[in-house]
């Protein structure tokens, strides 16, 4: 009795049409999760690293935050929030344990090289109606033409 090498055939042809499904869809999960993320060269944050990283929080806090409460609208100014924390999120020893969280937010989001080269700036905003949306987190990196904003946490 003869066998039909078709149904073999035609079962690779079925694995190979889903190990192409498959590799897309990974590829696209990673993408996903790269979306956004800044490219192209970090460079070291020299030593004056805070003082212009607070200029550059100062521009990004009005735009990524509207914060309202029974009044109304809280106008993102200075007077009306308080930045209480930078933190560099660069591997160190002793590692302080919010660099660590802050390191792992930014990793999920774009991956280790990138999160180890941010830093983080905790944001306050005592008026806001709920606690929840009293606090936030931006997350910016430096590059060659200056600070990026590139994640928002909260």
């Amino acid at each position: 009795m003869r066998r039909s090498r078709q149904p073999a055939a035609a079962g690779i042809g079925l694995i190979c049409i889903a190990a192409v499904f498959l590799s897309a869809a990974v590829i696209s999960s990673k993408a996903a999760v790269r979306a956004g993320c800044p490219t192209g060269s970090q460079v070291d944050s020299g030593a004056l690293a805070p003082e212009g990283l607070l200029r550059a929080a100062r521009v990004e806090i009005p735009r990524r935050y509207r914060i309202t409460n029974q009044s109304g609208a809280v106008k993102s100014v200075p007077a009306n929030y308080r930045i209480t924390k930078i933190v560099a999120l660069t591997r160190m020893f002793p590692d302080p344990s919010d660099a660590k969280s802050y390191r792992r937010a930014a990793r999920a989001r774009c991956g280790g090289t990138l999160a180890n080269n941010s830093w983080a700036v905790v944001v306050h905003f005592p008026r806001a109606q709920t606690i929840p949306a009293s606090w936030g987190v931006l997350f910016f990196v430096p590059t060659h033409s200056g600070w990026r904003f590139w994640f928002r946490y909260h």
